[in-house]
């Protein structure tokens, strides 16, 4: 019997290579994170290489005024394995990018690995900057050759597109390098966190927490996948630009060149070296250092506080073309964001996954010795994976979160305390339902009695000012708690609750059925929650058997329970414009108001699903915020 294929290899729940040397992509990445084009840059895709099938992605902003505008070429990052300049997290960066620096962006793609190991991705990047030169030539693509200046061309990427700039900047800094550019000219380079490796573990890499975005176990299998076959080490000369096999670059001629790191990178002392290095042989080299930061904190989240001084750094080096070190380097660390700012991922890690929660585990090469494992039959977003022999695994850490986030608020106070005894993780509906009642009750006793763990609620709560609130999944349990709570049974049950839920907010509550909404059946596959991800939910979720009309998915199912007699406090039902669930969400808060039910209903247009979590720094956040204190205020004004 032929043995059976297993998964032998895995990068980010999108590439997966398997026993038996075939290699599946998945076309999102499960940390995608919604778009946010606002229409100030408009952008097309055109074919750089048609033999090879590959494109670039290119923006320009829509008021350019009269003078010609930068091109900034950006290669996106993934360890040469995974990305693409379609995923979201990519568009939102140059979508930035192209606005705040008044640039033409150009975002290409190139092969990825293990498919096409290196130096394939140098090859694809090397024509793609041959292939800008030749628009300014005649003939060229009017859409570019209209907007761009030529002579003033920044080539950039991020990771391994960060690498990737560094091997350009050797191909094109000679002298017959440029000539092949002509008319072109590369003005700067800006190396964002560049993916550089070595066999010897620097300080940084030794030091690195297994639940940072890019830690050792990644990192090293990146290069076992991408380097060229037949035992290339970390040393090589595509990996280490100083390793033993290296070109010399005391020779090569740089231009200008910006090497960005952060300070909680686990690449942060390659990249200082690399510059230190190239300043020490006379190079114009400027290093900049976000402290505080992990590896790639503006892509996950290019809307932070932290992306946005990187963003005018990085506007200052173009509108200086290089600015220039002149063989000095000039080294700048970044605090006044950084300092406040922790790594989310390590956040949720050590305060919110339960330690009893199985972890993922290391996944190894075909080569190596680890026991057969069993196909993965379900994953959701590379954190929660179902194996065919039922095994349940999750991940330390959620990937799609943003790397940065506020690591205390100075005004607020926190803790965590236990409601209920530790159980099986593994349950469907209604056991979250249920478990969010036995939160309430335990609330309850807290309320009667402050003595204990209950001081640190007793002192500062109002218990007859409680609102319920939930995002997502979270919404609809909110649902089901108003249900349950405003049954004439329930008051009989507890006339004098000390208790009182004075409101519930549904933050785009995670509804279902079988019949298809127009926005679900519009939804693009590319967003954050798509009509895959959101089906697979609820397959894992529902009791085995159960359609998405069962009542813990679907408020008004054949066989849900009646609302009319249902006494609810008002109701604040929040929707997103461009979110799949936003038909549902609008289709609730309609019924219950023809009930008579005191609902109101918020929608944001142009926001996707989960856009006040993905981006709780954002203005639509803020926006957000403010609707729900004016609800609490209205519905439960505090005592004078």
């Amino acid at each position: 019997m032929a043995a059976e294929r297993v998964v032998v290899d895995e990068c980010r729940g999108v590439l997966f290579v398997y026993s038996d040397g075939a290699v599946e992509r998945r076309a999102a990445p499960g940390f995608a994170t919604p778009v946010r084009d606002d229409g100030s840059v408009e952008w097309k895709d055109a074919v750089f290489d048609a033999a090879r099938g590959l494109g670039v992605r290119l923006y320009r902003p829509r008021e350019r005024g009269g003078g010609r505008l930068p091109v900034f070429f950006y290669y996106h990052g993934g360890g040469f394995c995974i990305g693409s300049r379609t995923w979201p997290n990519c568009q939102n960066y140059c979508l930035r990018l192209a606005a705040e620096l008044g640039a033409v962006v150009v975002a290409p793609d190139y092969r990825l690995a293990p498919e096409h190991r290196l130096p394939a991705a140098f090859e694809d990047a090397e024509n793609a900057l041959l292939w800008l030169a030749s628009q300014a030539r005649p003939g060229g693509d009017t859409w570019v050759a209209e907007a761009a200046d030529f002579g003033r061309v920044f080539v950039s990427g991020d990771s391994a597109g960060g690498t990737i700039a560094h091997h350009l900047a050797v191909r094109f800094g000679s002298a017959s390098g440029r000539a092949e550019l002509a008319p072109a000219r590369v003005a700067g380079y800006v190396q964002l966190m560049p993916f550089f490796g070595g066999v010897e573990r620097t300080p940084s890499e030794a030091a690195c927490p297994d639940d940072a975005f890019l830690n050792r176990d990644l990192n090293d299998r990146y290069w076992r996948l991408s380097l060229p076959a037949g035992g290339a080490t970390a040393d090589h000369p595509f990996s280490n630009p100083f390793g033993p096999a290296s070109p010399d670059l005391a020779a090569a001629e740089f231009a200008p060149t910006l090497v960005v790191v952060g300070g909680r990178d686990l690449l942060r002392d390659r990249a200082l070296d690399y510059a230190a290095r190239l300043a020490a042989m006379g190079k114009p080299v400027e290093a900049l250092e976000f402290e505080g930061q992990q590896h790639g904190f503006f892509t996950i989240d290019p809307w932070s506080a932290a992306s946005g001084d990187l963003m005018r750094a990085v506007k200052r080096f173009v509108d200086t073309d290089g600015g220039g070190g002149g063989g000095k380097l000039e080294t700048v660390a970044m605090a006044s964001t950084a300092a406040a700012m922790t790594s989310y991922g390590s956040r949720v890690s050590q305060q919110l996954v339960d330690t009893n929660m199985p972890t993922m585990p290391a996944v190894v090469s075909a080569a190596g010795a680890a026991a057969p494992c069993s196909n993965v039959v379900e994953d959701l977003v590379g954190f929660l994976r179902v194996l065919s022999d039922g095994t349940i695994l999750r991940s330390p850490g959620p990937v799609f979160c943003p790397s940065t986030f506020p690591g205390e608020h100075p005004s607020v106070e926190w803790k965590e305390a236990v409601y209920d005894k530790p159980k099986n993780l593994h349950h469907r509906l209604p056991a979250a339902v249920d478990d969010a009642a036995g939160f309430l009750h335990w609330l309850r006793e807290r309320a009667v009695d402050g003595d204990g763990d209950g001081w640190w609620l007793a002192e500062a709560a109002d218990f007859g000012r409680v609102f319920v609130t939930g995002d997502s999944a979270g919404g609809t349990i909110a649902h089901h708690l108003a249900v349950r709570a405003g049954s004439a049974a329930a008051a009989a049950a507890a006339p004098d609750d000390p208790v009182a839920i004075r409101g519930y907010v549904l933050l785009m509550p995670f509804f279902g059925g079988v019949s298809r909404t127009p926005s679900e059946a519009g939804c693009p596959a590319e967003v954050f929650l798509n009509l895959d991800l959101f089906d697979r939910f609820w397959r894992l979720s529902l009791p085995p058997g159960a359609t998405r009309d069962h009542p813990m998915a679907n408020p008004f199912g054949p066989d849900s329970p009646a609302m009319d007699g249902v006494e609810l406090p008002p109701v604040l039902v929040v929707a997103g414009g461009l979110d799949m669930l936003r038909d549902r969400a609008v289709d609730y808060a309609e019924r219950l108001s023809a009930m008579g039910k005191p609902v109101e209903l918020a929608e944001f247009a142009g926001e996707h699903h989960g856009f006040f979590t993905l981006g709780p720094g954002s203005d639509a956040a803020g926006e957000l915020i403010a609707a729900v204190a004016r609800f609490v205020d209205v519905a439960a004004p505090p005592p004078k």
